[in-house]
């Protein structure tokens, strides 16, 4: 259950590290998931799932993916929910959108997430 979210802010500049990357040939902004590890960074959770869904069956234009952490060594974040939007470019994939909720270690509502901060 997800009580509320927290939109990330501009995006532009990591955009623009996008365009740079695509710029010098590199990988990782040709999948939303290459473009998603270098935005979030590794995970230092005990158990991380992704999911990712498409819009349109065939050379999609726009893509979601959302990746759930859980078990964050951390006494007060158990773990997070984050949702990422994506658009293709003409060279990789851009971020249009990102959220992220947290799910805190105590509290009223330990099975929920937040916008956070936790207790």
């Amino acid at each position: 259950m997800i009580l509320s979210f927290a939109p990330h802010g501009d995006l532009s500049a990591f955009n623009a590290e996008i365009d740079a990357a695509c710029r010098a040939g590199e990988g990782w902004p040709n999948t939303p998931e290459g473009v998603a590890d270098r935005f979030l960074g590794p995970s230092e959770a005990r158990s991380v799932e992704t999911k990712r869904r498409n819009e349109g069956a065939e050379n999609p234009k726009t893509a979601t993916l959302v990746r759930i952490e859980d078990g964050l060594l951390d006494d007060s974040v158990r773990g997070t929910w984050t949702e990422l939007r994506f658009r293709r470019a003409d060279c990789g994939w851009r971020l249009i959108d990102a959220r992220r909720a947290y799910r805190c270690g105590r509290g009223d509502h330990p099975e929920a997430y937040v916008a956070g901060p936790c207790p």
